[in-house]
């Protein structure tokens, strides 16, 4: 008995240890589908002319809403994913706005992304 009660332990550690290391390999990914998408939103945000003056938050919900539906055509990305990457960019807008109405930053390589 003692035998099976130790084989359960050992597969209850190394199951923990797997689930462990795969959902640091899930936020690593997540965490790279983010930056690339603040990268592109930076990017579409400063290329449009006349943006950066006037961004408000309905100019920037919709900017967001083409960088999603982009990953989306990708089909790389759950519904689920694609749903925490709006609300997280949507959350991001005031950091935006103040980082594009700097007069220091009036390019996407000196805008800080992460």
């Amino acid at each position: 008995m003692l035998k099976n009660n130790s084989s359960v332990g050992l597969g209850f550690v190394a199951g923990l240890a797997t689930g462990w290391i795969l959902s640091l390999l899930v936020i690593k990914d997540n965490r790279k589908m983010y930056i690339n998408a603040k990268t592109e939103l930076m990017k579409k945000l400063t290329s449009v002319k006349g943006m950066l003056n006037n961004l408000d938050k309905q100019k920037y919900t919709a900017a967001v809403t083409q960088i999603v539906d982009k990953f989306k055509e990708s089909g790389q990305l759950t519904t689920k994913q694609l749903e925490k990457l709006k609300n997280y960019l949507l959350d991001d807008y005031q950091e935006i706005k103040k980082q594009l109405s700097s007069p220091s930053n009036n390019n996407t390589k000196q805008m800080k992304v992460s």
